[in-house]
């Protein structure tokens, strides 16, 4: 446990990030839509849209307490991060569906 205080250092930060983005002072921080013009911009719920990164930030974050509080070997913490990568598409998928504006 002692070994890992890079990890609980980046989850912490992972935490903080995502209630900055959940409290809408961080839409800045979520990439594409602080490029998108303000047409492209429109067409989301920028609520749901927070709501999805800020949640999947607290999913990255409590994946990572998880692997070093147990003690995960590399091979382990390998099948975290493929996990992590499906969650991220499935949350791709939903900013594209369930964030944009109806």
């Amino acid at each position: 446990m002692n070994g890992h205080i890079d990890d609980y250092i980046v989850s912490l930060l992972l935490v903080i990030l995502a209630v900055v983005i959940a409290f809408g002072k961080g839409d800045f921080l979520i990439s594409g839509y602080n490029t998108a013009s303000e047409e492209k911009k429109a067409t989301y719920n920028v609520q749901r849209l927070r709501l999805l990164v800020s949640s999947l930030l607290v999913v990255a974050s409590t994946g990572i307490t998880i692997a070093a509080v147990l003690d995960w070997s590399e091979a382990e913490r390998d099948y975290l991060a493929a996990a992590l990568a499906v969650i991220v598409v499935v949350y791709v998928v939903l900013s594209y569906t369930w964030a944009r504006r109806k």
